[in-house]
């Protein structure tokens, strides 16, 4: 069980017995479930929505499985996934990676993955940043649905827009991407036209495409920035720095809103960076990086103050707490101290969070249709 992550859900339903597939994907099961847990059965009712659309494609569970691993691993590996930290969520890929295989007509692995790049290539690096909503059309046939309490309001075209929109398939209808920023889906976008070139190339040549190439790790930049603004949870025990850890990551994407609205360019790296106080106390990081085309100056220093002192709004509440949580947000300027330790810890923690050769995909994606 050290290896494995499980989520477990409490889901109060009056039912004389536990519902299937069949009651749990339509929308006749929020009449048996309280109010308080209707939102809990989302990931539930969206996977099932996943297993009969798939059908409907006749498109096979295990070579979806496959490409939706490659794509993932790329994210990962690029830095580019986790929508707590802004970036795209695992629901958002799957659903356009769904898309693509039924517009593509894709079948197996390989082609799934090539025709996820080509559909996410026209649908977003084209349209940048005016992205259109990303919707599987025969998830939302009913024009009024239904409304029940507990549960968020279903998307509609009078919905504001986000920077992104990738809808789940299931009932309420939800932006699966809600937490992206114009930045980040301005790097997710760049980050898909390289992966894509990769693959055309390889297509061109007749060749399969480099693995180690298309999932080379990136820091994002991180030594080479004028600053970085940390953010540091630290806990006595294991237990104690998990909490602190989780509510900093829940919260963490706000530094990033906070940074755009001011004006400052940058990041989040998505990753916790371990870091080792003392033998009594150990920290998680997270991290933001500057990016400035004219190096460090007053004025970007000043912002990255502004940003962080807002920031620490967020972070009242684990002061607040019973016991309280531990955690600080701070300016580090390039080659300062906070700045060469955090450089040195993410880089020792990075290389045991890159993608290892031997978990190359047994089918990864080919050259040809």
């Amino acid at each position: 069980m050290n290896a494995v992550h499980v989520d477990v859900v409490s889901v109060c339903v009056d039912i004389p017995q536990p519902p299937d597939d069949s009651l749990l994907g339509s929308r006749r099961v929020f009449d048996f479930v309280e109010a308080d847990s209707r939102m809990s059965l989302n990931g539930v009712r969206t996977a099932i929505a996943f297993k009969g659309l798939l059908a409907q494609v006749e498109v096979h569970e295990k070579e979806f499985g496959s490409a939706l691993h490659v794509i993932k691993l790329w994210a990962k590996s690029r830095r580019i996934y986790g929508h707590n930290f802004a970036f795209v969520s695992s629901v958002g890929l799957a659903v356009a990676t769904l898309i693509a295989a039924a517009e593509s007509g894709a079948k197996r692995g390989g082609e799934i993955v090539l025709a996820f790049f080509d559909f996410v290539v026209s649908k977003v690096v084209m349209t940048y940043p005016h992205v259109p909503v990303i919707v599987v059309e025969d998830s939302m046939k009913e024009t009024d649905p239904p409304t029940h309490p507990g549960l968020l309001d279903t998307w509609s075209k009078t919905t504001p827009r986000d920077p992104m929109t990738v809808l789940t398939p299931s009932f309420p209808h939800v932006n699966s991407c809600k937490t992206m920023c114009l930045a980040s889906v301005r790097i997710f976008s760049v980050e898909v036209a390289r992966a894509h070139e990769l693959l055309k190339r390889a297509q061109q040549s007749n060749s399969r495409p480099s693995w180690e190439e298309l999932v080379a790790p990136t820091d994002a930049g991180l030594a080479s920035a004028p600053a970085l603004i940390v953010v540091t949870a630290t806990g006595d025990d294991a237990p104690s720095l998990e909490r602190a850890a989780g509510f900093t990551e829940s919260k963490i994407r706000f530094l990033w809103y906070s940074a755009e609205a001011v004006g400052l360019d940058g990041r989040l790296l998505p990753a916790r960076i371990l870091s080792e106080r003392s033998s009594e106390s150990r920290a998680v990081r997270f991290v933001f990086v500057v990016r400035t085309q004219s190096g460090a100056s007053t004025a970007m220093l000043d912002a990255a103050d502004r940003v962080a002192h807002e920031f620490r709004f967020f972070l009242k509440p684990a002061a607040d707490s019973s016991p309280p949580l531990r955690v600080e947000c701070q300016v580090a300027a390039n080659e300062s101290p906070l700045f060469n330790t955090v450089v040195a810890e993410a880089s020792e923690t990075l290389i045991h969070q890159r993608v290892p050769r031997h978990s190359a995909p047994k089918c990864p994606p080919t050259p040809t249709r």
